[in-house]
């Protein structure tokens, strides 16, 4: 009775050794699908400006802390890079350079995101100067200084975010 017993463990053990490769494979397989997932709906934090042939990525500042702090205590930016201001509706919006220790160049937009307003090259040593639009915006964007001109943005152009 015993050896019967051992010849079906047996078996059962050679079956399940044979198995091995096909679940290891599976697990395999299971593990990188469970690694690759979040990915497949990863979105990066912000937006893409896109202008001329250049894109930038854009910060974003949606709520009133983060549009306080901005790109305040960066000592640098990457030249594709920048900030996306966006607040609730249209209206006068007043910036300043606390904090900043690089030149930034500022692009006010309407609700249209047409550029109303631009104000190129502000050096942090302006603070504690505050830079309004003239008529009611609803994005703001800062860039780093000399982007603006780099790219010939202009009043009235239309921008693609």
């Amino acid at each position: 009775m015993l050896s019967k017993a051992l010849k079906v463990d047996a078996a059962k053990i050679k079956l399940a050794l044979k198995e091995l490769p096909r679940k290891k494979t599976l697990l395999v397989v299971l593990a990188v699908f469970c690694v690759a997932l979040p990915f497949a709906f990863y979105r990066p934090s912000g937006v893409r400006l896109r202008v001329g042939s250049s894109s930038y990525t854009l910060a974003l500042a949606t709520t009133e802390q983060t549009r306080n702090i901005g790109l305040g205590g960066r000592n640098t930016m990457a030249l594709d890079q920048g900030m996306l201001f966006v607040f609730d509706k249209p209206a006068v919006q007043c910036f300043w350079m606390k904090d900043m220790h690089f030149p930034l160049d500022i692009i006010w937009l309407d609700a249209a995101k047409g550029v109303s307003y631009i104000k190129q090259n502000v050096s942090p040593d302006t603070y504690p100067a505050t830079f309004c639009s003239p008529t009611a915006t609803k994005y703001v964007i800062e860039l780093n200084a000399g982007e603006v001109a780099k790219q010939h943005m202009s009043i009235g152009q239309k921008l693609s975010l």
